[in-house]
């Protein structure tokens, strides 16, 4: 069982418009073969940001093929602008797994993930984001 999960910051005000978009994409009535639940929900302190949760039951791959066959490229497009921090959180995901999978040393990624979160941090766009990152966590220090 795989669980994909992304935690949003939204751009205020936009939550009923970004889940409208966000929602247009999924099939309830017939969902993909392997998706056994999808969930989305705000949070009690701050309404603008959302944490998205599906299970999978199968593969990594079978859950890439699927994401392709059910056009998840278009639903990232017609979200990206409501999404001020999900390609950073994304990468530092993606920087994560590949540690665990012994695809990236740990002094690489800690490189890697520093470098990013100075590049985040000197965006204004992200500071919401950055303000929340636990950076000794995040960097393995």
């Amino acid at each position: 069982m795989i669980c994909a999960l992304a935690v949003r910051t939204l751009k205020p005000g936009t939550f009923e418009q970004f889940r409208q978009d966000f929602m247009r994409f999924e099939k309830h009535e017939d969902p993909p073969a392997g998706y056994v639940r999808f969930c989305m929900v705000r949070s009690a302190k701050n309404p603008d940001e959302v944490i998205c949760f599906g299970l999978f039951d199968g593969t990594v791959d079978e859950l890439r093929r699927t994401a392709e066959e059910t056009d998840y490229a278009g639903q990232l497009e017609a979200i990206k602008n409501y999404c001020l921090s999900d390609v950073a959180q994304t990468t530092f995901l993606l920087l994560r797994f590949r540690l665990l999978q012994g695809a990236l040393p740990r002094e690489r990624y800690r490189a890697v993930a520093g470098d990013l979160l100075e590049r985040c941090a000197a965006d204004a766009r992200l500071a919401p984001f950055v303000e929340k990152v636990d950076r000794a966590r995040l960097l393995l220090a």
